[in-house]
């Protein structure tokens, strides 16, 4: 399963960026915190629940700490999704001409946040 093996990537990825340490990417360099990984994981169940790992996405450490996703398709479009471990997580998306942003409560919204999961899947699924 295809899937499976994505989800079970992303989840050792995120392992890894888990034991990052302060200064990883330089002196002002933060580490993830234990939130933002489990944030994290909040979001790989979902994309899993609506089948959007069929098309592996980036998934990183950005220097301030940020747990940050992302998928790039040339001539469709770009999704940006970020997470921090404060309950809100942020995203930028740009699909066959659209944009989408937002900034909003996880635990509240994610799971509903029809912009956000049409935009990846405009770039997953076809």
């Amino acid at each position: 399963m295809v899937e499976i093996d994505v989800k079970n990537k992303l989840l050792s990825t995120l392992k890894t960026i888990a034991a990052y340490p302060t200064g990883w990417d330089g002196e002002d360099s933060k580490q993830a915190t234990a939130e933002a990984i489990e944030e994290a994981k909040v979001f790989i169940d979902l994309l899993n629940e609506k089948g959007l790992l069929s098309r592996n996405p980036h998934l990183s450490l950005c220097n301030d700490g940020e747990v940050n996703f992302w998928w790039r398709s040339e001539g469709r479009g770009v999704v940006d999704v970020g997470f921090y471990g404060t309950g809100v997580y942020s995203y930028y998306a740009y699909a066959y001409g659209t944009e989408y942003m937002a900034d909003a409560n996880l635990h509240k919204e994610i799971s509903h946040d029809y912009d956000l999961f049409f935009a990846i899947s405009q770039l997953v699924n076809r």
